[in-house]
């Protein structure tokens, strides 16, 4: 099965998963998406397609949705999406309705990378950076396996070694686990103000999850 993943990278991340997983896959191609912006409409000739994207402000790039804005799926058998870093479901529903036709995603998936942004968070050390890349390599291994047979999943990858809290839906039960990226941030300054020594934190959610919210309407 023929592949194109497109990409859009600001500091290396996304191209870095994008070429590993190109390695997994026969017949792929990574095509960076800036320079199709320009065209009126992109039109893949592969019978599978891939975007893979980072999380700005808790969100999809405007660029991914620009792209997917032009991309004409109507052809192409199979359609997954990568973020990056952590994010909510809902980045690839909302990502979704800007399609060309509003096509869903057969399967999207996110890979946590080392976090970057500087102003807000630590830089990781180097052994942090190794261990990411590792977990990032395993991960690759079973998303590649998806797609190659051309699975619907819907998943999301959590480094097995940071906290992760949970959203709870009040309709199904159904519990989904998260990593919040300014949690230890959270905790550092709270720990700075209060004088109290945190060793663990949780946060859970309550609301509906995407099935529920549809049969409540």
């Amino acid at each position: 099965m023929s592949t194109r993943i497109y990409y859009f990278s600001g500091t290396g991340n996304t191209l870095r998963v994008a070429r590993s997983l190109k390695e997994r896959l026969t017949d792929a191609e990574i095509i960076p998406i800036i320079p199709l912006l320009k065209s009126e409409s992109v039109i893949p000739k592969t019978e599978s397609v891939g975007i893979v994207f980072p999380i700005q402000s808790f969100s999809y790039p405007w660029v991914a949705a620009e792209f997917l804005n032009k991309l004409d799926s109507s052809r192409v058998e199979y359609i997954f999406a990568i973020s990056s870093s952590h994010c909510f479901y809902k980045v690839f529903n909302d990502l979704e309705k800007v399609t060309t036709g509003s096509r869903k995603f057969d399967a999207y998936f996110v890979i946590e990378m080392p976090q970057n942004y500087i102003p807000m968070l630590k830089t990781p050390s180097p052994e942090q950076v190794k261990a990411a890349n590792r977990v990032m390599e395993e991960a690759l291994d079973s998303v590649a396996k998806v797609i190659r047979g051309r699975e619907t999943h819907h998943h999301y990858e959590i480094k097995p070694t940071t906290e992760h809290h949970h959203l709870v839906c009040l309709g199904c039960g159904r519990v989904t686990e998260f990593e919040y990226p300014f949690t230890d941030l959270v905790k550092e300054n709270v720990t700075a103000i209060k004088d109290f020594d945190i060793t663990g934190s949780e946060i859970r959610m309550t609301g509906y999850c995407q099935n529920c919210q549809e049969s409540r309407e």
